[in-house]
């Protein structure tokens, strides 16, 4: 309780609002301190060695981590370090963990260019949900995180483009709204879905339900330690800290880590996962949908302003909603998966007609080179 504590001041200090980025920091300061084998609550009254103990730590983690993660580690203990003790901020550790990082930066993992025929064989193996999910991700260059905290309200799937407006809330960094645009496929897969996301959160719901009375849970595991008094002393079963809220209005009621384990089985099912020898992580990882998406829509500007990319929010305020909109009609078949739109058809019509509109005129040419040719013929034979 102590702990969780510290945690909830340290996040109101740095203006943490994000669950999952308070599930982040958490994770990483507890291990921190599980491999010092010290606790929170005493750590800054004991005289400690902070230079000594950071540097056994990272040390620790970069033989075992791939650096992005190391950075991530490293920056979450010194953020809470440095919080709760404001004279470690000028330790020369920080310093040199910083040049270390730096020299690492080579060491990224090398990601898998994802193609169309390689996202379609890795979707075929989703259900109608992480589906919903994925192709809304790939259509609109939004994050995975950005999707999972979409509302109804937010989704204006009766326009053409589809829009969608992911609120700041929700959004990295949390400064601004983005406003993006969904393929008809991805509408397709969403109404699919909406037709069974209340059944499938009441049957999550249920599945994870614990009475207050229960010792143990359905299939008899123990779910609760009772002192004599029948006080609580610890729960131990995940679900009875983690379980579904019945009024969750999200679009898609799941957390960011259950569609992430999804995403790496359908890589695996399809037969393209495949690991960084040098970073050991996974190559066609769940952002590659980004990089898909900003490759192949055609426009790079507009799959800038469509990701939320701040550097060009400026240039494209110019812009109404609707000329956005229209500029991404002319380009989304770039980046449809399994469907071929009506202006691939329309496009390949125009150059068919195109070609026997200049067939038409070499023949008309020829014709006329034809007729020259025999005229001139018929003269030379007068003459003879």
């Amino acid at each position: 309780m102590e702990n969780q504590k510290m945690y909830e001041k340290f996040f109101q200090k740095r203006l943490i609002t994000n669950t999952n980025t308070k599930k982040t920091y958490i994770q990483g300061i507890k291990k921190y301190f599980d491999f010092l084998n010290k606790k929170p609550e005493e750590y800054f009254n004991n005289g400690t060695d902070y230079e000594e103990d950071i540097q056994q730590y990272y040390l620790h983690i970069k033989e075992t981590l791939p650096p992005l993660s190391v950075a991530n580690r490293m920056n979450s203990i010194k953020m809470f370090i440095t919080t709760n003790d404001r004279n470690t901020k000028n330790l020369e550790i920080w310093d040199t963990i910083t040049l270390r990082l730096r020299g690492s930066r080579e060491s990224v993992t090398e990601e898998k260019i994802l193609n169309h025929e390689n996202l379609k064989r890795i979707l075929q193996f989703g259900d109608i949900c992480t589906r919903a999910i994925f192709l809304i991700s790939i259509s609109s260059g939004a994050r995975i995180e950005s999707v999972l905290g979409l509302l109804q309200e937010d989704m204006h799937i009766n326009e053409e483009p589809a829009r969608i407006v992911y609120p700041m809330e929700i959004t990295k960094g949390k400064k601004h709204k983005i406003t993006s645009f969904i393929t008809p496929e991805a509408v397709e897969a969403y109404n699919l879905w909406m037709t069974q996301r209340d059944k499938r959160l009441a049957e999550a719901v249920n599945h994870s339900y614990i009475d207050p009375k229960w010792k143990t849970d359905k299939h008899g595991k123990i779910i609760k330690v009772l002192d004599e008094n029948g006080k609580l002393v610890k729960v131990l079963n995940e679900n009875a800290r983690n379980k579904k809220k019945a009024d969750d209005k999200r679009v898609f009621p799941y957390d960011y880590e259950n569609i992430r384990i999804a995403w790496v089985n359908m890589v695996k099912k399809a037969g393209l996962h495949e690991v960084d020898s040098k970073t050991n992580r996974s190559t066609a990882h769940i952002h590659t949908l980004r990089r898909f998406f900003r490759s192949n829509l055609g426009d790079v500007d507009l799959a800038e302003i469509c990701m939320g990319h701040k550097g060009y929010l400026s240039q494209y305020r110019q812009f109404t909603d609707a000329q956005l909109a229209e500029k991404y009609k002319e380009k989304m078949h770039n980046i449809m998966i399994f469907e071929t739109t009506s202006k691939d058809i329309t496009d390949l019509n125009s150059r068919m007609q195109e070609k026997e509109k200049r067939i038409d005129e070499l023949e008309k040419k020829l014709d006329e080179v034809n007729q020259s040719m025999l005229i001139l013929l018929a003269r030379n034979q007068t003459q003879h």
